[in-house]
């Protein structure tokens, strides 16, 4: 199998039809077309079906699309391994992450990479489905920044620890006390992920713990957004320390919560070895990269 065809195959999913695959490769749209074919019969199965509206995926050519993302990624990371790169004068780093994790602990972690090697380029990305276990289960990205314990996977994870969150509040909220009892909550419209968000559990669980339960306002799997939705005077949310104060030095209002939810933290990555670039990360970290542990549930 020519890796290029992979190549090949992915651009125009990725494109969503032969013509934009093809400029974005710069390569003549025939050209694609014939390599495609030329595809199809070494494999000996269809992976697109043709009309005159364009392509769409076969059954082949779904089952085909992860694993074409993993071989991919371990090509990129086998490249990675010889020449200059294993001493990392240059490289690339895909992680994904979410908007939080960006600002903390991701933006001080990129930052000792980059003073220790300056020519790895990290690459951050937000999951357009904002799972990052599934980004680097599918290939997507070779590291993935997110909330421990992760749930049905057999990823290897590295702890960084935890964060304490803080409540933000619109800016014109009215004076309260801080901290601020988490029992005391009762009448405050909260903006929240939905369930199944691994930071929505940590929230739930200090509620509970002390015999109440969070007043949802608005679901909102895009974390990012509920900062807005707070400055536009939705409810209150719950940040990370870190990113609560740059809220609070924007305008809004912070206070601590007691008892305070607490998310753990860690980065996590598929069984097997790390490119050099990976590995630079995750010393940045400062965690070793033979010590992670099985995530499985």
């Amino acid at each position: 199998m020519d890796v290029r065809h992979l190549e090949y195959f992915l651009a125009v999913v990725d494109h969503g039809g032969v013509t934009k695959a093809a400029a974005a490769l710069y390569i003549s749209q025939p050209s694609l077309s014939q390599a495609l074919r030329a595809f199809e019969r070494s494999a000996g199965v269809t992976l697109f079906h043709r009309d005159g509206r364009g392509v769409s995926l076969t059954a082949e050519g779904r089952a085909l699309v992860e694993p074409a993302r993993r071989i991919l990624v371990d090509v990129a990371a086998a490249r990675d391994a010889v020449g200059e790169v294993t001493r990392l004068a240059v490289g690339r780093l895909d992680i994904a992450t979410d908007a939080t994790l960006a600002v903390d602990p991701l933006a001080s972690i990129a930052g000792r990479l980059h003073r220790r090697h300056p020519g790895v380029k990290v690459n951050a990305i937000g999951p357009d489905n904002g799972d990052v276990a599934d980004a680097v289960r599918r290939g997507s990205c070779e590291l993935g920044l997110t909330d421990l314990p992760l749930k049905g996977t057999s990823l290897r994870a590295h702890p960084l620890g935890s964060q304490e969150l803080h409540l933000v509040l619109p800016p014109d909220a009215p004076p309260g006390p801080d901290p601020v009892r988490l029992d005391a909550l009762g009448d405050t419209p909260l903006l929240l992920p939905p369930d199944g968000f691994t930071i929505r559990d940590v929230i739930d669980a200090a509620f509970e713990s002390v015999g109440t339960a969070p007043q949802v306002a608005v679901q909102c799997g895009h974390l990012e957004a509920l900062a807005n939705m707070v400055f536009e005077g939705a409810g209150a949310a719950f940040f990370p320390a870190a990113l609560a104060e740059a809220w609070g030095r924007a305008g809004a209002v912070v206070r601590v919560p007691r008892p305070a939810p607490v998310r753990a933290i860690g980065i996590v990555h598929r069984p097997g070895p790390l490119s050099p670039a990976a590995a630079a990360f995750l010393d940045a970290a400062g965690v070793d990269p033979e010590a992670a542990a099985d995530q499985r549930t």
